[in-house]
């Protein structure tokens, strides 16, 4: 299976966008995006203090391209990003881009 496949299967499409599904590792040596079979993993330097981790996260998208948004498990690891203006397609290929 290849990446953009397994990444169609963490994204929904929505009237603004899709919606990713992202488990988020703060405090990395080095901030990116990694595609597995379980998951897409984004790793961010910040640590999860004070919303940082999540700020870092929205950096991460910014730098790639995409304009993100959390959405859903801000206090989490496993968070919901949206991702505006984005089709499906598009999404998954820059993701696998940066992975």
């Amino acid at each position: 299976m290849g990446c953009g496949e397994l990444v169609a299967g963490f994204l929904r499409r929505v009237n603004d966008g899709v919606i990713l599904t992202v488990h988020v590792h703060p405090g990395a040596r080095r901030s990116g995006i990694v595609v597995e079979e379980d998951g897409v993993h984004a790793y961010v330097r910040e640590p999860p203090r004070g919303g940082r981790a999540n700020e870092g996260l929205i950096r991460l998208f910014k730098k790639m391209g995409l304009k993100a948004s959390i959405i859903g498990g801000s206090k989490s690891r496993v968070k919901e990003i949206l991702l505006e203006g984005a089709e499906p397609a598009m999404a998954a290929r820059i993701l696998c881009q940066h992975s």
